[in-house]
């Protein structure tokens, strides 16, 4: 009559397989579940401290030069908001400013000017103007290329160097 049927023996260990392998599923979800909650924390620890050891480390910031200093570490990239006429470019200045900076957005005036279509009005610099790097009171840096005249006009302040 249990031709085919397990005997109780044979059911007490595929019930003790079945839970075997449930607690190990069950384990593994557990150290899962671990590692994220630390990889979470850590993450969380160092978005939080970051900004106080940028802060610290970047030294007292005057307010006329937010903490740049002309001819300082050639290595340095700086974001730069490029101004030529009612044009406004955000770029990335890589060396010493301020002529890294006025070096990045005159390049980048340039090659506007190159893939202008025929016909279009020039949106280079005219020769005489000279390009101005002024700052904000927030240290963002500013490029005027076409008029000397703008750091006082903008409430800004003149880059020092």
């Amino acid at each position: 009559m249990n031709d085919d049927l397990p005997t109780p023996e044979g059911l007490g260990r595929i019930e003790r397989g079945v839970q075997r392998r449930i607690d190990r599923r069950r384990q593994v979800a557990r150290q899962i579940a671990g590692a994220s909650v630390a990889v979470l924390l850590a993450v969380g620890g160092v978005a939080l401290v970051r900004p106080f050891l940028v802060f610290s480390s970047g030294g007292s910031a005057s307010s006329a030069g937010g903490g740049y200093e002309a001819g300082s570490s050639a290595g340095r990239t700086s974001t730069v908001l490029c101004h030529e006429g009612a044009t406004t470019r955000t770029v990335e200045a890589h060396g010493t400013l301020p002529a890294a900076a006025i070096a990045a957005c005159t390049s980048v005036a340039r090659r506007t000017a190159s893939s202008a279509r025929p016909g279009d009005l020039p949106a280079t610099p005219s020769p005489s103007a000279t390009p101005v790097l002024c700052e904000s009171s927030k240290g963002t840096l500013h490029v005027y290329l076409d008029d000397a005249a703008t750091c006082a006009t903008h409430d800004l302040l003149p880059f020092p160097g």
